[in-house]
């Protein structure tokens, strides 16, 4: 796997996703990362805690579609210590390397046939206005 997007926009998904992250100590560890799937022209990032999921689709340039589970700390960390620009992220064997610019880390995954299959959402969709929401 290894697609390229802009270090702002996956630093905002990641942190989204990140809020359903188990923080348990006693939880299974692939739920302490976040699932990343690459394909056609964007990707998706999965937390979950077996409670609650989130899942974030952003535009990505996709070179080769795959999937991984990265720690979710390191990976927020990471990212959002990069110098703004394109960052590129690529899957070898049970590592990734994430680059940008002169900056290059390696981060070990997380077993992703052990995250759990997130459901396809089903039947009508319902849109709330923020601000409304936020008051209640």
């Amino acid at each position: 796997m290894k697609f390229r997007c802009e270090r702002d926009t996956l630093a905002e998904a990641i942190s989204t996703a990140q809020r359903a992250v188990a923080v348990r100590s006693g939880a299974l560890p692939v739920l302490s990362g976040i699932q990343v799937t690459a394909a056609g022209d964007h990707i998706e990032l999965v937390g979950c805690d077996l409670d609650l999921t989130i899942r974030v689709k952003i535009p990505a340039q996709v070179d080769s579609e795959g999937q991984a589970v990265v720690p979710a700390k390191l990976f927020d960390g990471l990212t959002t210590r990069l110098k703004p620009g394109a960052v590129v992220f690529e899957v070898e064997g049970d590592d990734a390397r994430i680059s940008a610019g002169p900056a290059r880390a390696g981060v070990r995954l997380l077993p992703a046939d052990e995250f759990p299959r997130v459901a396809e959402l089903e039947g009508t969709t319902v849109t709330v206005d923020g601000g409304p929401l936020a008051e209640a």
